[in-house]
């Protein structure tokens, strides 16, 4: 059983327009390579008028000018030797960029878009692929000494922070105990005018009397 009508290779439809301008009938030549007859005597009539015609990518055009896409292609390609492969989202609105400025009414590009580009251009796949496959195995045991001693610092960082905490409510249990207590002993005390007058400074101050209570005695006055 012969090829699908229409699947040949270029040097095949080279060979073919060859034995039509050595003088065999087109029709035959097509029947023999299945090339479609319209296609063959097209491409016999550009040879003898000395044109070179290029085989194009059947099926519909794509949405983005060839110059677009191969930019596009190119623009991935750096970014993937740069470490930072765009995924899909990134593509798309790169890919969007680019027509707007050859067409600014043409909507957003979708995901059956990208689908048919990534087919059309599968190097791109298997050079993301390897660009994820070096990045896992750039992880050695340095690296994950690194990450050791850093969670080793993070965890000694939290036990200093904690430690504050708990000095901090202790001092201030403390503080509050002793303001109890001082509450409790308290006594009358008889002051003399200089003391009443050097204790209402102190207290502008933010000064507070002695917290056990104890009195100091001199010859001339009482200072609490």
């Amino acid at each position: 059983m012969g090829r699908p009508r229409g699947r040949y290779k270029s040097k095949e439809l080279d060979a073919a327009i060859q034995r039509v301008l050595d003088g065999t009938k087109g029709k035959v030549v097509a029947q023999d390579t299945r090339i479609p007859y319209n296609t063959l005597m097209k491409a016999v009539r550009a040879r003898k008028a000395g044109v070179m015609t290029l085989r194009q990518r059947p099926g519909p055009k794509t949405v983005l000018p060839k110059t677009c896409e191969e930019d596009l292609v190119a623009w991935i390609g750096a970014m993937q030797q740069d470490g930072h492969p765009p995924d899909r989202q990134a593509v798309l609105v790169k890919a969007t960029q680019l027509l707007r400025k050859v067409d600014p009414a043409q909507a957003a590009l979708t995901s059956g878009w990208y689908k048919r580009f990534r087919q059309r251009h599968p190097k791109l796949t298997r050079r993301m692929a390897q660009v994820i496959s070096h990045a896992r195995n750039y992880v050695d045991l340095a690296a994950v000494e690194r990450l050791f001693e850093t969670i080793i610092l993070t965890l000694a960082l939290l036990s200093m922070v904690n430690k504050t905490k708990e000095d901090r409510a202790a001092a201030a249990k403390l503080r509050a105990s002793l303001r109890i207590k001082r509450g409790k002993d308290s006594k009358k005390l008889t002051l003399s005018k200089t003391a009443l007058k050097w204790a209402s400074f102190a207290a502008t101050l933010g000064l507070m009397p002695l917290p056990d209570g104890q009195i100091r005695s001199t010859s001339e006055e009482v200072v609490v």
